[in-house]
């Protein structure tokens, strides 16, 4: 599991496992951020253009808001 993680969800029984970019993106939004911010961070660690950084991150973090992981987009 080198660079994923794993979140519980203790009070509804759920387990979610994150890859290593959805783990570094945790660990980026622990601190709040704009999201062009976050994209740029990610997009100086990862190759990958800036469009398809956001359509992903942004994705990503409807999930986690709608399982009530993150707060607010």
């Amino acid at each position: 599991m080198q660079g994923e993680a794993v979140a519980l969800d203790v009070e509804r029984g759920l387990c979610f496992g994150f890859n290593s970019v959805a783990s570094r993106i945790w660990v980026l939004i622990e601190n709040p951020m704009v999201i062009s911010d976050l994209c740029s961070r990610l997009c100086d660690e990862y190759d990958v253009p800036i469009e398809e950084c956001e359509k992903q991150v942004l994705g990503h973090l409807e999930q986690l808001r709608s399982e009530g992981m993150a707060h607010a987009l």
